[in-house]
């Protein structure tokens, strides 16, 4: 029944849209129907919306939350006492150079490689507010800092969806691959890093730095979390009147995985297809991210005069040319067998270099201002 009230609902819009010049009218009216079918598939459904809520809430909480929050607290409490300025000075040719970025967006792009969706936005457009870049190198910033999370494609999707942690490993480097060719691609940013601002170690104490950092963890997590969960019921919808016409799950996990990345790779991932074709959209869905994760990226980037079409538009592309890339992985990965069994064992190099990575920075700036200008404390 309420696949006929659907069908009425969408001739009705496409009536009143051409009926209408004004656009900005048309585009009110439009988005009131979608909410007006919204509420009514909940009226019609409301035991399987209360379903697939829980089953968001628990996505979020069980998946999202325990990594998103904690890293939120760490990534602030960076920002308050200067971290920027240090991860900018020593890891800022190493990291942004290759990327033709300036040296201060060192932070954000490690945020993001840590973290994923949406923090990398988040600390973006930071830098901006403070004036440690400016809007040209920020809207540039803001496709390459933007990463699904290293938990979610190794655990979630690898280990979870496609029992092989290798796999994770495989789909988080055919990102970073596409992610530097999207650098390659995109206009280079030649905003020079501002060194005369006050450093912010002097306003904070440790107290008053953690609870304002707890606090926006937990406004920016509860916002995410709203997302997931919103974009997991409406999948549902879309699942039930629209997609229930088309047999293919292939087709069906594609256009899943355009509205919502997760629930697309677990889709896919149960279907019968072969592994490569598997992965290969795997990736396409992790670097396109889904309409879910555009939405709450655009919740922090709105307000900067950023045109959302463009970043979708580069996304997408991202999500094709990483598509392209784990082709060809997926073809070594697949055939040689030597690599694909003795890969597990080095994992853990990559932790290993990672933590010396990251630590580096710190111990530097200690030992320089311990030994060079004695007034570290």
């Amino acid at each position: 029944m309420h696949i006929h009230i659907f069908l009425i609902v969408i001739i009705s819009i496409a009536i009143i849209i051409f009926l209408h010049q004004k656009k900005a009218l048309s585009l009110r009216l439009f988005l009131t129907s979608i909410l007006t079918i919204i509420i009514l598939f909940i009226l019609l459904n409301p035991k399987k919306c209360i379903v697939m809520t829980l089953k968001g809430i628990n996505l979020f909480f069980y998946s999202v939350f325990p990594s998103l929050f904690v890293f939120l607290i760490l990534c602030n409490l960076l920002i308050a006492f200067n971290g920027v300025e240090i991860y900018s000075k020593t890891l800022g040719k190493l990291l942004c150079k290759p990327l033709r970025l300036p040296e201060s967006c060192a932070f954000p792009i490690i945020v993001s490689i840590l973290c994923g969706y949406p923090l990398g936005a988040k600390y973006t457009y930071s830098l901006f507010d403070e004036g440690k870049i400016d809007k040209a190198c920020a809207d540039r910033l803001l496709n390459i800092a933007s990463n699904p999370s290293p938990v979610f494609v190794i655990g979630t999707l690898g280990t979870t969806m496609l029992k092989d942690t290798n796999l994770g490993y495989l789909l988080l480097l055919s990102n970073y691959i596409a992610s530097f060719v999207m650098s390659l691609l995109m206009k280079p940013s030649r905003f020079k890093y501002k060194e005369n601002y006050k450093s912010k170690t002097e306003l904070f104490n440790i107290g008053m730095a953690l609870r304002t950092s707890i606090e926006n963890a937990i406004n920016t997590t509860l916002m995410v979390g709203g997302f997931i969960v919103f974009f997991f019921l409406l999948t549902s919808i879309v699942n039930d009147n629209i997609l229930i016409f088309i047999k293919n799950n292939t087709i069906k996990a594609t256009f899943t995985g355009i509205i919502e990345m997760t629930q697309g790779c677990s889709l896919i991932t149960s279907t019968t297809d072969n592994l490569k074709t598997k992965i290969i959209l795997c990736s396409f869905f992790i670097n396109f991210s889904g309409l879910s994760v555009v939405a709450q990226v655009y919740a922090f980037i709105y307000k900067y005069n950023v045109s959302i079409i463009r970043y979708m538009f580069l996304k997408l592309s991202q999500g094709f040319i990483a598509s392209i890339v784990m082709f060809f992985l997926s073809n070594f990965y697949l055939r040689n067998t030597t690599v694909s069994a003795n890969f597990n064992e080095q994992v853990h190099y990559l932790y290993i270099f990672l933590f010396i990575f990251l630590i580096i920075p710190i111990l530097l700036e200690f030992i320089k201002k311990l030994f060079l200008r004695n007034n570290f404390f």
